[in-house]
């Protein structure tokens, strides 16, 4: 009997160790746990903000697509960029209008060239309502070269008005131009017409 009580103290003692042991291991064990849990939480923030940065940049890169350029109809069309240096009217703001179409700077150059296309269509009624029942040759041919000269100015302004995206008012101005029976560019005007529908 003795024998039995030895063992089992012994086997109590032993077993009571062993469970101290194990429960000292499982503090370690959580201590551990705890100071590596701030750790990683904090070696994980800058790896969060990079992906939070890096979505926000894929985003305005499919959104915005800085590398895409938009193409205008015109230039779709292939269209030949107009120019109001060759017209035969001395009017100082010509030579503005071209410098202003040559840096893309549309939104003057269309205030500009819609001031030069005023004048020369009250230009173009005082000689058309001069010639009526007048068939004075001089007359005739400064009809006609106002004329050429409006059709021209026409046409940058339709070339403006879409490069500014200005489509419905760019509509009207082609219908306008493709009143004239005899306009330079009556294809190209049909075509950009056909395109802005």
């Amino acid at each position: 009997m003795s024998e039995e009580v030895f063992v089992r103290t012994e086997g109590d003692a032993l077993t009571m160790r062993i469970i101290e042991r194990l429960g000292e291991r499982q503090r370690k064990l959580d201590a551990m746990a705890a100071w590596e849990r701030p750790a990683r939480s904090i070696a994980l923030r800058p790896l969060l903000a990079a992906l939070a940065v890096a979505a926000c940049l894929a985003i305005t890169f499919v959104v915005v697509a800085p590398w895409k350029k938009t193409v205008s109809p015109w230039d779709e069309l292939g269209l030949e960029k107009p120019s109001v240096e060759y017209l035969r009217t001395a009017a100082p703001d010509l030579a503005e209008i071209q410098q202003l179409i040559a840096a893309q700077n549309y939104d003057v150059a269309i205030l500009k060239t819609e001031q030069a296309l005023q004048l020369s269509d009250r230009e173009l009624s005082i000689l058309t309502d001069a010639l009526v029942g007048n068939d004075d040759e001089m007359l005739l041919y400064e009809e006609e070269l106002e004329q050429l000269n409006n059709s021209q100015l026409r046409w940058t302004y339709i070339y403006l008005l879409v490069q500014s995206e200005e489509y419905a008012l760019a509509r009207m101005e082609l219908k306008k131009y493709l009143k004239w029976r005899d306009c330079p560019h009556r294809n190209e005007a049909k075509a950009l017409l056909k395109k802005l529908k």
